[in-house]
Order: structure tokens, then sequence, then C-alpha cells
């Protein structure tokens, strides 16, 4: 063999050897079951209430989306979201996760996941069951899998009304801290109570937000010569909704005028951030 044949033979196997180290062969199956271990210890995680090692799951760039909270775009916005859910109503000792799908790309460095998802939040009537679906996006960095996007959905939330004894005796009990906290004028109290969004109405006042309700509550503007009596309180909850209907005996006068007698009301709750909070009064 002539001495430039043998060059062109090495050259050719040397070229081979480098394609093979630019592309390697990926075992798509074994990385698949890297991720869906990961996603067993990620449920495991939330059921340890470990917001650390949840977040090191993640990328430092990683979003975060489910319904209802907002849009989380880092590691360490994760940690402290999960932190406030582990400590809050959030009953992670139930949470279950399971990993229906993987897909690993040819080239070994991204990968997609499928599952579904369930948990219980604590509330005044019991816990509250959600069930849903996921999806996980995953990318290899410096050899390790880290989740770069998780979206989730609920899928089976019921949505019957439904109420108990305890559901109104709670409601009882947060309705005659209102009268308590209005007759008082005690303005933190009621901030804690109204949601951020609050709206009242009724046909002395118009028309008010959380703000001016507070404000006007806390001006003098009402004057009570005793506490409102609340009577005929019923619940109906819509998962995390709840729709109170009552009776209140007023005595008392405004900006000088008398407004005694008896109102109906409706209140709107919503569950949130472990306690209820009224987002609409008419």
């Amino acid at each position: 063999m002539s001495l430039n044949k043998i060059l062109a033979s090495c050259a050719a196997a040397v070229l081979v050897l480098i394609a093979c180290a630019c592309n390697p062969v990926v075992d798509t199956q074994s990385e698949g079951a890297k991720i869906a271990k990961l996603n067993d210890d990620w449920a495991a995680a939330i059921r340890a209430k470990d917001a650390g090692k949840v977040a090191e799951l993640h990328a430092e760039k990683s979003i975060s989306m489910e319904r209802g909270t907002p849009m989380f775009i880092s590691k360490e916005e994760i940690r402290k979201e999960n932190e406030k859910s582990f400590t809050g109503s959030l009953i992670s000792e139930s949470f279950q996760g399971s990993t229906d799908s993987v897909e690993v790309s040819k080239s070994g460095d991204f990968a997609w996941t499928c599952g579904l998802y369930n948990f219980n939040y604590n509330t005044p009537a019991g816990p509250m069951k959600f069930d849903g679906k996921t999806f996980t996006l995953w990318k290899k960095i410096e050899g390790q899998w880290k989740v770069i996007m998780d979206i989730g959905t609920e899928v089976n939330v019921s949505t019957a009304p439904h109420s108990s004894p305890s559901l109104v005796a709670e409601f009882v009990k947060i309705e005659e801290g209102w009268n308590e906290a209005s007759f008082t004028r005690d303005a933190k109290a009621l901030d804690l109570l109204l949601a951020a969004e609050y709206t009242y109405f009724d046909d002395i006042v118009g028309l008010q937000d959380k703000k001016q309700s507070i404000a006007e509550i806390t001006s003098g503007n009402y004057k009570f010569s005793s506490k409102s009596v609340i009577s005929d309180i019923s619940v109906n909850l819509y998962d995390n909704v709840a729709v109170v209907k009552g009776q209140n005996a007023i005595k008392g006068t405004y900006k000088g005028k008398n407004i005694s007698g008896n109102y109906r009301f409706v209140d709107i709750f919503v569950w949130r951030d472990g306690r209820w909070q009224c987002v609409s009064t008419k």
C-alpha cells in the first residue's frame, strides 16, 4: 500500500472517530428512566415539605406556571413559593404524582414529561382535593437533568355546591368578627378580612373598593348604638369560593341619617393564603 493510501485511510479513520465523538449515541431509554426517577424524587420532596430539594431540581432560570398563581421565572422564586405553600394550607403529605410519558431528544440534551398529580388543601369545610395534569420540559445542564419549564392545570375539581354545619359555624364566626371590626373601627382586622379586589355596594354609599370601604367605616360617618346582629346565615361552597347569605340588624346612623333596620346581604369569599377573604358584598 502506498504512503498516500495509508495517509488517506488514517484520515478517514480520524474523521469517523471525530464524527462519533461529536454525535455520541444516546441511550434515550436510560435517560428517560433517570428523568422518571427525578419526577418521583420531586413528589417525595413535596410530601416531605422540602422546598430546597424541590428547587434543586430546577435550573437557575426556570419557569413554573399553575392556574391561580403568578408565573415564577427562577429557582429562587420557586423555592420561596413552595415554602409558602408548605407552611400554608397545602396538605403536602397527600401529594401524589405519576409520570405517564417521557420523551428524550436524540441529542440527549432535552426531554419532556407528561403526568398526573393530586393533592389536598385544608379549608374550614375539610380537605379539598385537586387533580391535575402537568407538562415539564427538562434540559441536561453540566451532565444533570434540570427542569426549565413546568406547567400544571387542574382537570378534576368538583364544582357542585355543598355546605355543612361546621362551615356555617365558621362563617358565622367570620361575620361576627367583621361586625366587631366595623363597630370598633379596626382597620387592620378589616384589611385582613377583605381581599385586594374587594367591592361593596348598597343604596346608601353606592359602589366602593376595599380602600374606600375601610376608610368609610373607620371615618366616623357610621355611628352604631350597638353591634349589628347577624342571623339566618347560609353558605354554599364551590371549591375555594363560598357564597354567604344572611341578615344584618343594624342600629345606627350614617352621616346623621337613621339607617336602623334589617338588611339582607350576600358576601362572596375566596380561600386564599390559608384564610377566607371577602371579594364582594352586596
